[in-house]
């Protein structure tokens, strides 16, 4: 058997390299020809973990002591329009379609509840004027009139409310 000289594992007589950590074996009565110098390998050093993921700059780079950098802009938005947000709720409310006008406001929760809440009376009244022949609309129609107008006086005031939101 020939013993590795690097871990001490013990490897059959004909191996030339040691089956656990891959060193050439040298069998021990063998001696190196006194025409080849005997190299010593260095030892494989490995290099400490990183502290952190960026090394620091070298010195001279990056930005002098104390510096601060400029704020962001402040970039103001322009201001919506009232005409555009009264259009965006009544116009889509001829058909059935409350809310954009809120939307397109910012009070995107008004706007959904009008949307949810108006589709489902719109199936309704559908179900409405199936089951009356045709003379529900008398009823429905109305309804949605008057809640169009409610509404859009409601984003009206709405829009009068918030000044620094509308121009």
């Amino acid at each position: 058997m020939i013993i590795c000289p690097s871990c001490n594992t013990e490897n059959k007589p004909d191996s030339q390299f040691c089956i656990s950590c891959g060193a050439k074996l040298v069998a021990e009565e063998s001696t190196p020809p006194a025409s080849q110098p005997i190299v010593a390998t260095p030892p494989v050093v490995q290099p400490p973990p990183p502290s952190a993921p960026y090394p620091p700059p070298a010195p001279g780079y990056g930005p002098p002591p104390g510096y601060q950098p400029p704020p962001y802009p402040y970039v103001q938005r322009p201001p919506k329009d009232r005409s555009i947000a009264l259009i965006l709720e009544i116009l889509p409310n001829l058909f059935g379609f409350f809310g954009f006008g809120w939307i397109y406001a910012g009070n995107t929760s008004v706007g959904i509840i009008w949307l949810v809440s108006v589709l489902a009376w719109d199936f309704m009244a559908a179900i409405i004027v199936i089951f009356t022949g045709g003379f529900g609309c008398f009823c429905t129609v109305p309804v949605n009139i008057v809640l169009t107008a409610i509404s859009a006086y409601s984003l009206n005031e709405y829009t009068k409310k918030h000044p620094e939101l509308f121009g």
